[in-house]
């Protein structure tokens, strides 16, 4: 394993659902990144902090939630995509780590198709099980979506993508971007292993945790690292800090572009049983 890889970027320009599918190859998209909404009450998304002040966290998402869209959802999905090549190919020895052109056109992502049976080798490869925890409208899936669609290194490395979405407050934002219906589990449901018979290759989770006080980010985390086997974070800063008791391993690595910092940890604790 690599030791731990820093990078800084300064560019130019978050009841069990089914698996939300991405084909490889011959069923390519491109993936459109909605602008920053307004709530109603004059609330703008893009000082989420003041409103957090105002309102509370909670008190946020309850009243706003349903329209929530990240104000750095570029940033986001340039992090996720440059992580997740470097991933795939730490997972496939002999793969070149590639981060396609970014793409904004399509108005909504096709999350919902299967493998392209043409590809004769495609039965070999492992399926890549994604859980977008506190999935907000959808950054990390439109990342998730578009970079696998579009990569050499995906295609070579998993045969298809399962996304598992889940978010208490912004379900009705990432319906609406997806037409697809997320989970709805929080936190603490996680921690009391909401996903019994599930396991993932890797949980995303996206200006969120950063939101714990730490006995519950202990106790989320630690679940996560049963059922997981890597965990990416993405936040406005270096917050929070993943203590080794928490279930995860040293850094492996760590981004950063336009101020959002993306970090990625494997898991101490996995249980490779669920396989």
């Amino acid at each position: 394993m690599n030791p731990t890889s820093t990078e800084s970027i300064t560019s130019t320009n978050g009841p069990e659902s089914a698996a939300l599918e991405t084909a490889p190859a011959s069923q390519q998209a491109t993936i459109a990144v909605p602008v920053p909404n307004r709530p109603a009450s004059g609330v703008h998304v893009s000082s989420v902090r003041g409103a957090y002040e105002t309102f509370g966290v909670e008190g946020f998402y309850n009243n706003y939630g349903h329209e929530y869209t990240n104000p750095h959802t570029r940033p986001i999905i340039k992090c996720i995509e440059s992580v997740m090549a470097w991933l795939a190919a730490e997972q496939a020895p002999g793969v070149v780590a590639d981060t396609p052109e970014y793409v904004v056109e399509m108005p909504s992502p096709p999350l919902c198709i299967p493998p392209a049976p043409s590809q004769s080798s495609i039965a070999a490869l492992p399926k890549l099980r994604v859980l977008d925890l506190a999935c907000g409208s959808g950054e990390a899936a439109l990342a998730l979506s578009s970079w696998f669609q579009r990569s050499a290194t995906a295609r070579s490395t998993y045969s298809h993508l399962e996304v598992y979405a889940t978010d208490p407050f912004t379900h009705e934002a990432f319906l609406k971007r997806f037409q697809h219906q997320p989970d709805r589990y929080a936190f603490e449901d996680i921690a009391q292993g909401c996903y019994p018979t599930r396991s993932f290759d890797v949980c995303i989770c996206s200006f969120a945790l950063h939101l714990l006080d730490e006995q519950k980010l202990f106790s989320t985390l630690y679940a996560l690292a049963r059922m997981s086997q890597w965990l990416i974070i993405v936040s406005p800063h270096k917050r929070p800090h993943i203590k080794d008791t928490f279930g995860w391993g040293p850094l492996m690595r760590e981004l950063t572009i336009d101020r959002v910092h993306i970090r990625c940890y494997r898991s101490n604790e996995y249980d490779y049983a669920f396989d």
